[in-house]
């Protein structure tokens, strides 16, 4: 911009940069109208079901969202909700152990399991 006439015109209107640099809005990445609807859907869930919660109204919501309908169908007549998750351990007996004490970062004077 060598000439003072010159004015600077943003490509971006000012709600579309904040959309952009504020990702917690839209983290998942969804168009305007799917953010709109999630809202109302959303709204509507909490009304129906009392004691859910807007934030779990939300997760699910995503999650239908990304998967899809029929997808979700299908995992539930293969039964892959009912097996047991392999992520997470399922048990076993604690061999040893360091206790400390809460408000000092010292070792607990007391006997250790071995």
């Amino acid at each position: 911009m060598d000439n003072k006439s010159e004015v600077y015109t943003p490509v971006k209107s000012i709600d579309e940069e904040f959309e952009r640099t504020n990702y917690a809005l839209n983290a998942k990445g969804f168009t305007k109208e799917q953010l709109i609807r999630r809202e109302a859907d959303i709204r509507t869930m909490v009304k129906v079901y009392p004691n859910l919660t807007a934030g779990m109204a939300e997760m699910i919501w995503n999650y239908v969202e990304r998967e899809g309908k029929d997808k979700i169908q299908q995992n539930i007549k293969d039964g892959i909700y009912d097996k047991k998750s392999t992520k997470y351990q399922n048990g076993g007996i604690l061999k040893t152990g360091v206790i400390y004490d809460k408000d000092e970062q010292e070792k607990f004077e007391g006997e250790y399991l071995k």
